[in-house]
């Protein structure tokens, strides 16, 4: 198995030389196994509340939601060190405006490694591009097809398609990647 001590743990993510990357919101922080499960080493600088995470394999890049602080942070997934954060720390989940988050939970990539996030309080699902840009949202609070409460799992598929679980409605809507409603 592998050796490690956890606190609490919420994310995986696996890059593509099998890497794995496990989130733990209890310790604060990311650990990182080799593909034979060892520990490689771990990432505490900047996170509070990591949950869940992606790779970026062409950009080498790790992406950590921190939901505690509403961002989104970016690591060298080789080095381990620190990039940048998106988002704006400190306001106490109140940040509403096109890329800021209130509560970011998870994150994935479509084929063009542009990075969805999923903005669980806001109710919405916010695009960026690999330098961290804002793109665009799609997604509004509701009970109907389309809208959402408190969006938390997030997958593209193949086809570019958004993939989301719902937490409060316990469903999984797809939709394209401009947010228009496929499935539901």
């Amino acid at each position: 198995g592998l050796q490690a001590r956890f606190g609490d743990i919420i994310g995986l993510a696996i890059d593509d030389s099998d890497r794995l990357f496990v989130s733990d919101t209890k310790l604060h922080r990311v650990v990182v196994f080799d593909k034979n499960h060892k520990v490689e080493g771990t990432i505490g600088q900047g996170l509070v509340d990591p949950g869940g995470m992606v790779v970026d394999n062409e950009n080498r890049f790790l992406y950590v939601a921190d939901a505690a602080q509403d961002l989104v942070l970016v690591y060298d997934a080789d080095n381990l060190t620190f990039i940048r954060k998106i988002g704006t720390p400190g306001k106490n989940h109140t940040l509403t405006d096109p890329g800021e988050f209130s509560v970011p939970t998870n994150v994935a990539l479509d084929a063009d490694n542009n990075l969805y996030v999923s903005d669980t309080y806001n109710n919405r699902i916010e695009v960026f591009d690999a330098d961290g840009n804002f793109i665009r949202q799609f997604g509004k609070a509701g009970d109907r097809p389309g809208k959402f409460t408190r969006p938390k799992g997030i997958a593209i598929d193949v086809d570019g398609h958004v993939w989301v679980a719902d937490a409060v409605q316990d469903r999984v809507q797809c939709f394209t990647a401009e947010g228009d409603l496929l499935i539901w």
